[in-house]
């Protein structure tokens, strides 16, 4: 309740001139003691009924009623006066100091005047007990609720031992009611607190360890005292596990900061932390590399000291401090060392700054790292070029044959420029694999994405929509959105036709139009649409023969078949099958959660197979073994029939280039080992096949199964 709200309009008012029997007769009829007299509103005095004002009545009764008597006595012939008037004159702006800071007496009313000194109304003495009655009150009660809502437990007694107050802190920490431990002995329900001894000596104990129903706090135990006698005791109780939680926070910070001083003096470039006074507080080891002073010749100076003194040109915590913003700089320092300075300001919850972190660094050096690295890129960039190459493993690429090995080195540098590839071989050989490697090893991999398409799929209306895109309406069922065709979406990046051999004659006209103009429309639109894309073809026909028979345009032919790549059967390249095989199988081992492997006599079955469909095949092939079957060896009797048919070669070993006479004799007689182990149950009847011992036989063996 404010003290405005008191101010009440005051149930009489008297003027100065009137008549003393009127006033009093009023006062009387009233119930009151006093009234204010007011003149034009102003308040002029307070007339009170006094012994004066009495014995003025009994002397000149009669005259009252004489109008025409100038005798007439008159109530400002009575009224009082500031400051003999009772009860306090105040302005109603300074009511509430006064309520606050006076001692009041409650049988005195308050005059209250507005701020422009007319008379406001008053406030009763009645009103001033209420209003006091409610302060007290409501001191009582947040005295209440601070101590109820303390974040540890206190708990007070009397001089008796009992207990007289016990806040809701004690259920958190003891797991206790603390409304039914009122009045309750404290020895009862706090055993050997030692609040009865305080009591007693009336000296008060701190940081002293309790434990309670397995609960460890720390326990403060202090004497209440009134009027020099001790009337009571409190006892504040604080869990230890939060302590500990303190203690251990404190600790990691003392860690941490011991850890960011030895970064800080481990850093090679120099650091220093100045106050937002531009004194500096700490600096680093590094400083005196820099600058030929020791840390201690900075501490405590101030940026604007040492810029007069010529230890720096130019501070950049003073300018960060006007700014509140980073700041860089380049700058020669009295050692004439040229540097580059980076302060950072740090702000306070305030958002104001008190702390400048600056971090020099000499660009001499770097500059001297920097030519070192330029002398050296060129070098490191042809030994990457050279391991990317040979460690080249896109997808399912596997390159040992001489072969495959080359047609890698030549795609990964075909990459490098942004020309048309066209790659040609049979189904299966991993001409999608190759066009892949081709974008990804290449600069559009960081600039677009890799969009592919088979040719020989999609019906004829459908594939120009695909590559073209339409706009709406331009034939039934376009609906009524654009749609991007496949050259805007590979824009700055790559689109793989494949079976480009199968792409109808009316198409490829759009095509050669692309690749001219780098530009088409889409169906039923008008703009011509700009693209860059890089174009990637492949097909297993005969592109040559198609443009002598007419079936294939020339021009668009010599326009694709800029870089042609031909990838070799799987049959050609018998080297690289041994490595597919065991690629496929970690593959699928990894894919399926197994551990399958081929026994040495399933291998070699697979590995003289002539794979027709070739690397799609064998990759098939290799999947379906190391899901359906049980064992984890995969033994030459799981594989499938035509496995063992005569479409594996027929030749021991096949030869495109010379290789020592030592090795091709070992192979051919690897090769002999195992077919005669296949053809008969054991290693006695194949050495008689063979012409040689059993032990020479089965000391041959175990040399070629691993």
């Amino acid at each position: 309740m404010l003290g405005k709200d008191l101010v009440k309009a005051a149930p009489l008012l008297l003027q100065p001139e009137q008549q003393l029997y009127t006033a009093v007769t009023l006062l009387i009829e009233s119930g009151l003691d006093c009234a204010p007299v007011l003149e034009d509103g102003r308040l002029v005095g307070i007339f009170c009924l006094s012994l004066q004002v009495w014995a003025a009545l009994q002397d000149g009764k009669t005259k009252e009623y004489d109008e025409n008597s100038s005798e007439v006595t008159v109530v400002s012939s009575f009224m009082l006066l500031p400051p003999d008037c009772p009860g306090k004159i105040v302005f109603e702006e300074d009511l509430e100091s006064l309520l606050n800071g006076l001692d009041l007496y409650l049988d005195t009313p308050i005059w209250v005047l507005g701020t422009d000194g007319l008379f406001a109304g008053m406030i009763m003495d009645k009103e001033i007990a209420a209003y006091f009655r409610a302060k007290i009150q409501t001191t009582q009660k947040q005295y209440e609720d601070i101590l109820q809502n303390a974040y540890s437990c206190i708990v007070s007694i009397e001089k008796t031992g009992k207990i007289t107050f016990i806040n809701q802190a004690l259920q958190r920490i003891f797991g206790m009611d603390y409304g039914e431990l009122i009045g309750k002995q404290v020895e009862q329900v706090f055993p050997g607190t030692g609040l009865l001894k305080v009591l007693q000596s009336g000296r008060g104990q701190i940081g002293a360890k309790y434990e309670l129903n397995g609960v460890k706090v720390v326990v403060n135990r202090t004497p209440i005292i009134e009027d020099g006698r001790v009337v009571g005791a409190v006892a504040i109780f604080q869990d230890m596990t939060e302590l500990e939680e303190i203690l251990k926070e404190l600790k990691n910070v003392k860690e941490l900061n011991k850890e960011l001083n030895a970064v800080i003096d481990c850093s090679y470039d120099g650091i220093y932390v100045c106050d937002a006074a531009g004194r500096t507080i700490r600096v680093n080891k590094a400083i005196e590399r820099l600058t030929g002073y020791k840390p201690e010749f900075y501490l405590g100076k101030n940026m604007r000291d040492l810029e007069k003194q010529g230890v720096l040109n130019e501070s950049v915590t003073l300018k960060i401090l006007k700014t509140h913003e980073p700041f860089t700089m380049v700058q020669r320092i009295n050692t004439g060392k040229q540097t580059i300075i980076t302060g950072t300001p740090v702000f306070g919850e305030d958002g104001k700054v008190f702390r400048v972190v600056t971090n020099v660094r000499d660009i001499t050096e770097l500059n001297f790292l920097r030519e070192e690295l330029a002398r050296t890129q060129e070098r490191y960039n042809n030994e990457l070029q050279e391991l990317r190459i040979q460690q080249m493993k896109v997808e399912d690429v596997v390159a040992k044959s001489r072969e495959m090995c080359t047609i890698l080195e030549n795609a990964f540098r075909i990459a490098q420029v942004d020309t048309t590839v066209l790659i040609l071989g049979e189904s299966g050989v991993g001409k999608e694999v190759i066009a892949k490697m081709i974008h990804y090893s290449g600069p559009r991999s960081q600039q677009g994405s890799f969009i592919k398409i088979n040719c020989g799929a999609i019906p004829r209306d459908l594939l120009e929509s695909e590559l073209f895109g339409y706009e709406p309406g331009s034939f039934t069922g376009s609906g009524t959105k654009t749609k991007l065709g496949l050259f805007e979406l590979a824009d700055k990046g790559t689109l793989f036709l494949d079976e480009i051999g199968d792409l109808p004659t009316d198409l490829q006209v759009k095509i050669l139009r692309v690749l001219q103009e780098n530009e088409f429309r889409r169906i039923g639109g008008n703009a011509i649409i700009q693209v860059n894309v890089r174009i990637i073809t492949a097909t297993n026909r005969d592109l040559e023969s198609m443009v002598a028979q007419g079936k294939f345009r020339e021009d668009l032919y010599y326009r694709l078949n800029v870089i042609p790549i031909c990838i070799p059967p799987l049959r050609e390249r018998l080297e690289d099958i041994p490595s597919f095989l065991h690629f496929f199988k970690e593959k699928f081992n990894l894919k399926y959660n197994t551990k399958k492997s081929f026994s040495p006599r399933a291998f070699d079955e697979l590995v003289n197979y002539s794979w027709p469909g070739n690397v799609r095949q064998l990759a098939n092939l290799v999947e379906r073994l190391v899901v359906t079957c049980v064992e984890d060896i995969i033994d030459i009797h799981q594989l499938p029939e035509q496995v063992h048919s005569k479409e594996k070669g027929a030749v021991l070993l096949k030869l495109k280039e010379i290789v020592p006479l030592k090795e091709a004799v070992e192979e051919i007689e690897k090769q002999l080992i195992n077919l005669a182990l296949k053809k008969y149950e054991n290693t006695y009847e194949a050495a008689k096949a063979l012409g040689i011992s059993q032990p020479t036989m089965s000391r041959k063996a175990n040399k070629y199964s691993n």
